[in-house]
């Protein structure tokens, strides 16, 4: 079968939900048609237009359609870096590192690709030089180096944009992931200094200043458990917060705190009955079962049930695997999940996220 005709048969495979996207936008089913057949005929021309529909298709959850438009657009314009980038950020594995790669080929430096390419450096539990990827992303984030026309941040929501949709970007996030990498590393005293200088960057006005900032006070909320500092965690679960109402893996881990202040550390403490949290809880499993069950597994861990956390997240893992598992790249460094105070317990997960990143 002719590349042409291999583009169509999937574009006429993707009309339906094209369709309901547009009608979602237009409101009006002569304008959604309209829509559609205007974005057809960019996508048998553009790769671009690939590229677009594939960061459509896995904002609304379809990953295996979105991961076949983001090789088209690599196929069209394998010489763009920035068709790497979207593949990269869509894919898994292997593929994932080879578009990361590409990226950092043609953009020594880039963060967005040092991060991506971190991500499977991490899953496959290859620390050491995770930690050398997200060193150079560092200094690109220290530098405000501009990344034109794509406006992602590493390690947060959101997805590396269409060329030109922005003008220039900051990178940020880059030093809270390396924190979380040196602590499992068992380097607390660099964890830390990374944590503190990746909060120097609020107030930047970065579009995910808010979700980094949030991360990051859950994460030194995490080393204060540690050090048996309930209070102090409180305050910085409360820190996060307040960047990000709704942030679930703080609310978690609230709830969790009040457990163990309350002597009820087990699994029943944290069940998807708790109110209002349970039912987000419940309601988001449906279609993002593994962010939820990392989330869930993360209050597990703090009341001390790491068997629990453990067989949650490898049983969630393991039915969705076919999804992409994106949520769980970073669970080897989780600090709630914290997997290096029960190795043994976690290591039937690790090795499976290990082969899954292979």
């Amino acid at each position: 079968m002719s590349s042409e005709a291999s583009l169509a048969d999937r574009i006429v495979a993707l009309l339906p939900r094209l369709r309901r996207f547009a009608l979602g936008l237009t409101r009006k089913p002569d304008d959604a048609d309209d829509l559609v057949q205007a974005a057809v005929e960019r996508a048998l021309k553009s790769a671009d237009a690939w590229g677009a529909l594939a960061l459509v298709l896995y904002r609304l959850g379809q990953r295996r359609d979105a991961l076949a438009a983001a090789r088209e657009a690599v196929l069209h314009g394998e010489k763009e870096w920035r068709n790497h980038l979207r593949l990269a950020f869509i894919a898994s594995g292997e593929e994932r590192l080879r578009a990361a790669a590409r990226v950092l080929d043609e953009m020594d430096g880039n963060p967005l690709g040092e991060w991506l390419f971190s991500t499977v450096l991490i899953a496959r539990q290859r620390l050491e030089l995770a930690y050398e990827h997200l060193a150079i992303g560092c200094a690109a984030q220290d530098r405000l180096v501009i990344v034109p026309g794509v406006p992602g941040v590493p390690g947060v929501p959101g997805v590396p944009g269409v060329s030109g949709s922005l003008p220039r970007v900051r990178a940020v996030g880059m030093h809270w992931l390396r924190g979380l990498v040196a602590l499992r590393l068992g380097q607390r005293q660099l964890a830390e200094e990374a944590l503190a200088h990746e909060l120097t960057f609020a107030g930047s006005g970065h579009i995910y200043e808010h979700e980094t900032c949030a991360v990051t006070f859950y994460a030194l909320a995490m080393l204060a458990l540690r050090d048996g500092d309930l209070l102090r965690a409180c305050e910085l679960l409360m820190r996060a917060l307040q960047h990000v109402p709704r942030h679930r893996p703080s609310l978690v881990a609230l709830r969790a705190i009040e457990a163990l202040q309350a002597g009820a550390g087990h699994a029943t403490a944290l069940g998807y009955g708790w109110p209002e949290l349970g039912a987000e809880l419940r309601a988001v499993r449906t279609h993002d079962p593994v962010s939820v069950g990392l989330v869930y597994a993360s209050g597990l861990s703090i009341v001390g049930q790491h068997m629990a956390a453990a067989d949650e997240c490898f049983t969630v893992l393991r039915a969705h695997a076919a999804d992409g598992h994106g949520s769980a790249w970073l669970a080897p460094v989780d600090p709630a999940l914290n997997v290096v105070a029960a190795l043994h317990a976690w290591k039937p997960f690790l090795d499976y996220l290990t082969d899954l990143a292979s």
